[in-house]
This record gives structure tokens, sequence and C-alpha cells, in this order.
């Protein structure tokens, strides 16, 4: 990764996960064709579930990180990372310009996408965003 960083204060959950990870929870690859299309083309153990293969066997592309970040924007949301020398893990959240003006509403709203994708309860935290690359 490279680019400008900056910090930011964000309202939202502290999960971290790699891509793959987050891919699998907003599900934005259908995960059972592909571990059956894996299972079609390789030997694997029966007893692995398709989460397993997915998570072990699937090559993340371009487009998967352009589709996660089309999925975050169309929630209002960012991608928030928390060390300058890991970046393989980040986290999701609002960014909060003021904390002063963050309303009911916007914690609301990502309060419900927490719950909704099975996240830790959203709270303010600062973290670091910027350039992919």
């Amino acid at each position: 990764m490279g680019g400008e960083k900056w910090p930011v204060l964000v309202y939202g959950s502290t999960e971290r996960n790699e891509l793959k990870q987050w891919i699998l929870k907003f599900s934005l690859v259908d995960v059972h064709k592909f571990a059956e299309e894996y299972r079609m083309e390789n030997i694997c153990d029966d007893d692995e579930d398709d989460e397993s293969i997915f998570l072990s066997h699937y090559e993340i592309e371009d487009e998967d990180f352009e589709r996660l970040i089309d999925f975050i924007s169309e929630n209002g949301l960012i991608i928030v990372y928390f060390d300058t020398m890991y970046w393989d893990e980040f986290s999701i959240g609002l960014e909060v310009p003021d904390s002063d003006n963050l309303t009911d509403e916007e914690k609301e709203r990502v309060f419900k996408f927490c719950e909704k994708y099975g996240m830790s309860k959203p709270k303010m935290y600062a973290g670091i965003v910027g350039e992919f690359e």
C-alpha cells in the first residue's frame, strides 16, 4: 500500500477482517457456487464446508476490492485502517467530521448495518484512511 494516509474519527464496529473475510460476510461473491466449482475441479476433504474452501482457495482480484468499495460507499461508510504497517486487515465505519454533530439518524443507520451483518456494536474510535494501492 502506498499513497497519502491521514487520521480520521469514525463511528462503527471495530471488527477487523481481511478482504476475503469481508467479501464472505457481505456475500459479495457466491461462496457456494465457488466451492461447488472448486470441488468439481479439485480433490478436497468431504468435511470441508463452502466457507472454508472459499477462505482457503479463493484468489482475490481487483474487482473484489472494487466490489467492496462500491458496497461500503452505497451504505455511506468508509474503510478504516489501524496500523500504518499492516494494511491487509481493516474495519468499516462512518467518517465523523465533528463528533458534536453526529446525528441520531447516522448512529441508527450504522447500528442497523452492524446488526444486519453480525458486527460488534458501533462506537467512536480513531483510525487511518487513505489511498489503496
